[in-house]
């Protein structure tokens, strides 16, 4: 493929201008100990690139291979081997004009100021996603797929424009959410490591406690341990084994129970009533207090507590309904084409 082509964003009867396609480099974490959340948004948000901005997309995922949707407009490549470095020869190979990094706090690379240096150096645009505040200085852009503005206080620092907002979380395109209906349908989401191990004790409280009738749908994450199943199940309990998206699920459950994270808010996009808890101490605090002050899903101390709210949620049909309108309504708009026009104005200026 060539790489001089007409500008897309011509207007109709303009004169004609050549100019080199956009090529984008994305580079993001994944593995047992961060999940998958952020190759699943790379992976998006290359689509979105690719598709709005004509951009050839080159994706390196810091982590062992797993499956990952196919695209043909997408390239995409698994640094498996351990503590994975950002080494120049990667600018070499690509030649991109973007770099974007959508990487897990925990387990930034080494090597990653000097790999921003010197993709400064040759004037590379620098992208930072929800994260990287540190750096902010090396960058161009920080999107953060948040509600909420960062902790650390970058009103005060120097370096790449600050976007954040309800229209910038990185979600799937969706068709427009079913009303909201009463069912016996529940989805139970620990994330895809399943860190805190609540699969060894939460199944058998749900099956103890949720009502009879009540039909369990329960994600096992592609790191995460098997969960300790009851031995004779007094409801039924389905186990999906690092199932290939969960659009499907979420989108035919009637309630769902979650830890804090980007499947959450994929919940709340569908419409679908949802209690929420952190098991990582007071990480999400300020987040889920917002959430519970606009009362778009239901917020619980732990998943002992989360279960008994779960309940109630249950029995009550008018707050199922009202949290189910409020959150679709909440996340109509999408962060991929937010993100896209950012890059396109970067490009451009």
């Amino acid at each position: 493929m060539g790489y001089d082509h007409l500008n897309p964003y011509e207007a109709p009867g303009s004169p004609k201008v050549l100019h080199i396609q956009v090529k984008a480099l994305l580079i993001c974490s994944a593995g047992p100990t961060v999940g998958l959340g952020h190759m699943a948004r790379a992976l998006r948000v290359a689509r979105g690139l690719a598709r709005q901005l004509d951009a050839l997309v080159t994706v390196y995922v810091l982590g062992p291979k797993t499956y990952h949707p196919v695209s043909g407009s997408v390239d995409v490549h698994f640094l498996e081997y351990a503590n994975p470095t950002l080494q120049a020869s990667l600018l070499e190979a690509i030649q991109p004009s973007i770099v974007l990094l959508d990487l897990a706090p925990q387990s930034l690379p080494f090597d990653l100021t000097q790999f921003l240096t010197i993709s400064r150096a040759r004037n590379i645009k620098l992208v930072a996603i929800d994260g990287l505040l540190t750096h902010r200085e090396q960058l161009d852009l920080m999107f953060i797929p948040s509600f909420r503005h960062p902790a650390t206080p970058w009103q005060t620092q120097r370096g790449a424009k600050v976007v954040y907002g309800w229209d910038c979380f990185l979600l799937a395109d969706i068709p427009n959410p079913l009303p909201w209906h009463s069912g016996p349908k529940v989805l139970v989401l620990t994330g895809g490591s399943d860190t805190t191990l609540l699969g060894r004790t939460w199944p058998t409280l749900l099956n103890d406690r949720l009502p009879n009738g009540t039909d369990v749908d329960w994600v096992t994450g592609p790191f995460a341990q098997a969960p300790v199943w009851p031995q004779t199940p007094r409801i039924r309990m389905t186990q999906h084994l690092a199932p290939n998206g969960l659009q499907t699920l979420m989108s035919t459950t009637n309630y769902a129970v979650t830890v804090y994270g980007v499947s959450f808010f994929e919940l709340l996009q569908l419409g679908v009533p949802t209690v929420v808890f952190s098991p990582y101490g007071e990480k999400d605090a300020p987040e889920l207090q917002e959430i519970e002050q606009e009362e778009l899903a239901i917020v619980a101390k732990d998943e002992k507590d989360a279960t008994q709210k779960l309940i109630a949620l249950m029995n009550n049909e008018e707050l199922a309904a009202q949290l189910s309108g409020t959150a679709a309504g909440r996340l109509k708009s999408q962060g991929v084409d937010r993100l896209c026009s950012e890059v396109k104005m970067l490009m451009s200026g």
